[in-house]
């Protein structure tokens, strides 16, 4: 068991090298909603097209790219 400090953004080892993101880089997470940004952790045991990002961290701001009462949305993933 792992408890992080801050909030990170978890990505699979295809897409983080599709979009040239390296594990502990920075990451920018965009949704209909707005943009995020915040530090990467790449998981192996992430499946492809799937991102881990959790949402009770401020600093992260995951909440301000979510519709209400979902926890789920569609982003763009970019380096940041």
């Amino acid at each position: 068991l792992e408890i992080e400090n801050q909030g990170v953004v978890c990505v699979s080892p295809a897409d983080a090298a599709a979009a040239g993101i390296v594990d502990g880089g920075r990451v920018k997470l965009t949704s209909r909603n707005g943009t995020t940004s915040g530090p990467v952790r790449i998981d192996k045991d992430l499946p492809n097209g799937l991102i881990f990002a959790p949402y009770h961290f401020s600093g992260l701001d995951i909440q301000g790219l979510l519709d209400d009462g979902c926890n789920r949305i569609g982003v763009q993933l970019a380096k940041a």
